[in-house]
């Protein structure tokens, strides 16, 4: 959805916006590299009310077409999630990435086995209430 857009309960979205952020909200000592869906959550961070948030994630993997995804908690089917892709060994891959929270304002993230992640880097910029 976007800015103004309805929700299926009739509200109107807004979007927050964090401001200029100085640092990383999550670095890579922050994931377990696991080749599965681990939960993650930003109820430090967002408010009780958020529906969708947005970050900004960096990765560097020392071998190519690896993967970084997040999904809501509450989705088990794998298409409804969002991804990074670091297709080159040793480049640098950056995406704003969208994600729907649950009401626990929880995420899963899934970070690709069997290489070295030199970076991960996960920064929240807003989200929509």
């Amino acid at each position: 959805m976007d800015y103004g857009e309805i929700n299926p309960q009739g509200n109107v979205l807004a979007f927050v916006d964090r401001g200029n952020f100085t640092g990383n909200d999550f670095t890579q000592a922050d994931f377990t590299v696991t080749d599965t869906y681990t939960a993650f959550s930003l109820a430090s961070i967002v408010p009780t009310n958020t529906k969708l948030v947005l970050f900004t994630a960096h990765v560097v993997s020392t071998t190519g077409n690896k993967i970084f995804r997040l999904r809501n908690t509450d989705h088990t089917n794998n298409t409804n999630r969002t991804t990074l892709v670091a297709q080159v060994a040793n480049v640098d891959a950056y995406a704003d990435m969208v994600c729907s929270v649950n009401s626990s304002r929880q995420l899963d993230y899934y970070i690709s086995a069997g290489t070295t992640w030199s970076q991960i880097e996960l920064i929240i910029r807003g989200w929509w209430i």
